[in-house]
């Protein structure tokens, strides 16, 4: 094949990936030029975009972790060729995945992709792109790519020394890769594109096929059309909400809650009657939950674009990651999880009294809002949080099932399916939230028990102990509740950092919490604030 053609399409299986080989020269431009020079002057805003494509970046290294593949997050130029789609590419921070062979192109794709959505390492949500940066492709070093047609997944081999790349090199491969997610065909392969324009899905240099006429308006409507272009804000109708609110694309939030969690959540007695088979209760909650869907109304979403404003110029600059995901609303109506403003899924759940709250309280609409997008990136990039989260004082650990099956344990929306213990004087404790009958009512009732290793790496709780024995570490945070999972603790740091950082607001903070507030200041900067977003 001659550098530049269009290859044919290739299957791995019951993959369709599309492979394009790279031209042998990048463009008439000094490559060795600042990237800040040759940056593109017609690219709007990101903020102002209203469509954001959300990747996931993931680093194969070797087994033990070395010999990284290469790896760049290119922003300005592939921004540039989708401003015409409205786009906006804003990148997780990076994951590293241990798998040599799948590093040096000696596995199979399909093997590598089953591998990948196995471990949790490739997002099963179609909404999530996962850029995949390998050293070599089926023995191919590069650089050149392969993306997913309609799909959601993209291999990226930028070559063997990507120090000394072309970073317009760099932003072509992910932008016409990505672009096979995103369902676009090459030039040769669709006849709505003229043949003679320079194209991101054909031939010519990497600045012509780049830049903002780089995407023709045919290329542009099937873009909007996939699932991957997610609105910067939206609000969902009540039948799209009954719908979100099943979802467990991001973990079991029907299927693995206990029945008296489902009698909680909807508001039943006690001793209602919830199915046990899986089908069953799919239909059972199916039906329950569209009773608790409901819409915005033209005020409640006007309150709420203003305040995400708000809160967008307040920390925009600091933390842009956070800011600048895309916003999604349910409206839920009274009783649905006792009013609790949570998340499922990429969603915030908001129910009349928060509502009602959010437009007569700015302060409190600015920190619930904080609070809940924040639960979202957890969701998103857990593995960029662990850090911050041991620098707590927490530990991760799995429990065995067996030990807590008659613990009649609580899911917590935000956090559901870690396990987090905490180390006081030597001795491990886990936190959990449990639900407890009485006096009629279904309450949350927070039980402290002592973990002992078993087999298989699994803990087990003791007997419960008083929660006295966390002393301290309850004490430091300054916070009523949210101490069993850091998600929550990082939660409310971060409203406290929004009121007395970005309001001005006196808070009082104990002396022991200003290295957590630090730590926290400091991880939101490098987590939420990196090269990804700007």
């Amino acid at each position: 094949m001659t550098p530049g053609t269009v290859s044919s399409v290739l299957r791995f299986g019951l993959l369709a990936i599309i492979a394009f080989c790279l031209p042998a020269t990048s463009s008439a431009q000094d490559a060795s030029a600042p990237e800040a020079a040759r940056a593109p002057k017609e690219v709007r805003g990101a903020v102002d975009r209203q469509h954001v494509v959300i990747l996931q970046p993931v680093v194969l290294c070797d087994d033990d972790g070395s010999h990284a593949a290469p790896f760049a997050l290119p922003k300005q130029w592939v921004d540039r060729v989708y401003t015409k789609a409205d786009l906006e590419f804003l990148y997780l921070p990076p994951r590293r995945w241990s798998y040599g062979d799948a590093r040096q192109g000696k596995v199979n794709l399909d093997v590598i992709v089953a591998a990948g959505q196995a471990n949790g390492m490739i997002s099963r949500d179609p909404r999530i792109v996962t850029l995949l940066f390998v050293s070599s492709v089926d023995g191919q070093a590069g650089p050149l790519g392969r993306g997913l047609q309609n799909g959601n997944i993209c291999f990226v081999c930028l070559g063997p020394t990507p120090d000394a790349n072309d970073p317009m090199m760099e932003a072509f491969v992910v932008a016409h890769e990505v672009g096979h997610c995103l369902n676009l065909r090459h030039t040769v392969d669709d006849p709505r594109v003229p043949d003679e324009a320079f194209n991101l899905q054909g031939g010519g240099p990497f600045e012509e096929r780049l830049a903002v006429g780089g995407l023709h308006e045919s290329q542009r409507d099937t873009v909007m059309e996939s699932p991957l272009v997610n609105a910067r804000l939206r609000f969902y109708t009540s039948a799209e909400s009954a719908r979100r609110l099943l979802d467990e694309t991001w973990g079991p939030y029907v299927t693995g809650a206990h029945p008296d969690q489902l009698r909680f959540v909807l508001s039943l007695a006690p001793d209602a009657e919830i199915p046990l088979g899986t089908e069953a209760r799919l239909a059972f909650a199916r039906e329950k939950h569209a009773g608790y869907a409901a819409e915005f109304t033209d005020q409640e979403k006007k309150v709420l674009r203003g305040r995400v404003a708000d809160l967008q110029s307040l920390m925009g600059a600091e933390w842009p990651l956070l800011a600048r995901l895309p916003w999604n609303f349910v409206k839920v109506r009274d009783g649905f999880c006792r009013g609790f403003p949570h998340t499922r899924g990429l969603s915030i759940v908001l129910g009349p009294r928060a509502l009602a709250r959010i437009e007569k309280d700015p302060a409190f609409a600015l920190t619930v809002l904080l609070h809940e997008k924040l639960h979202v990136a957890q969701r998103l990039a857990p593995h960029a949080f662990a850090s911050l989260y041991s620098d707590y004082g927490y530990q991760r650990v799995e429990i065995d099932p067996g030990a807590s099956a008659g613990m009649n344990l609580v899911q917590n929306p935000d956090a559901l399916s870690s396990t987090w213990a905490i180390e006081v004087d030597e001795i491990l404790y886990w936190l959990a939230t449990t639900m407890i009958k009485r006096g009629g009512r279904l309450i949350l009732h927070e039980e402290l028990r002592p973990l002992e290793p078993g087999a298989n790496g699994l803990f087990a709780p003791g007997p419960a102990v008083p929660l006295a024995r966390l002393g301290a570490f309850r004490e430091r945070f300054a916070i009523r509740s949210g101490h069993d999972h850091p998600n929550e603790v990082a939660a409310y740091l971060a409203e406290q950092i929004l009121r007395m950082d970005f309001l001005g607001q006196q808070v009082e903070v104990l002396p022991a919490a200003e290295k957590d507030l630090d730590a926290t200041r400091s991880a939101f900067r490098a987590l939420l604030g990196g090269v990804g977003a700007r």
